[in-house]
């Protein structure tokens, strides 16, 4: 490179390898290349689908790898996988990991979600883990929720729900269900300790 206050990259294509010098702006690659070193990038674009780096997209303190799609007026969050955060217009602190994770989340904030289609909507502070878990539905907003399970679902729109297990459905707000309509029996270890008890069945 011509000096030590220039940041590149060297890119290796057909055996041969080119530096290709970077101040801060995207660039464009097309073709497979091969890149070695370290480099910090705004945005790379590789054969049109895969942004990578600090402030992907336009979006502040953000980090995107795969494809996505947002108006930039989002701010520090992390996705990783193809069609995540596709309706994101302002939210804050997300995570999202897995194909179309979060992608109805339009301005949620401080949710974390991992699987394929994952929770996306405009809920806050809700976790989801599994493949569908939590419906995935941009029309059904939760929040303060949590969703482990592939297809753990939500009930609708409520506040404070927990469901754990394979297709569990929610039982709404304020609420925690542990097993689907299958589950036969639910074992705990240690003592129980309840506030009151409902005896049904």
């Amino acid at each position: 490179f011509p000096s030590h206050d220039t940041v590149g990259i060297r890119v290796r294509n057909f055996g041969v390898a080119r530096d290709i010098p970077v101040w801060g702006n995207p660039i464009t690659f097309s073709g497979n290349v091969t890149v070695n070193g370290t480099a910090t990038l705004n945005v790379v674009d590789i054969n049109g689908g895969i942004g990578i780096g600090r402030g992907g997209l336009g979006d502040t303190n953000s980090v995107y790898v795969g494809d996505v799609t947002t108006s930039g007026s989002a701010v520090s969050n992390t996705g990783v996988g193809a069609n995540i955060f596709t309706q994101l217009t302002s939210g804050a602190d997300n995570v999202a990991m897995g194909t179309n994770a979060a992608s109805g989340n339009t301005g949620g904030a401080r949710n974390t979600n991992i699987g394929y289609n994952s929770v996306g909507n405009a809920g806050n502070h809700n976790t989801a883990v599994g493949a569908n878990a939590g419906n995935g539905q941009a029309s059904v907003t939760t929040n303060q929720s949590v969703y482990i399970g592939s297809a753990a679902t939500a009930s609708g729109n409520v506040t404070n729900e927990i469901v754990i297990g394979y297709n569990a459905t929610g039982d709404g707000s304020n609420t925690a269900v542990i097993g689907n309509a299958n589950t036969t029996q639910t074992k705990t270890r240690g003592n129980l300790v309840s506030t009151g008890f409902i005896v049904t069945g």
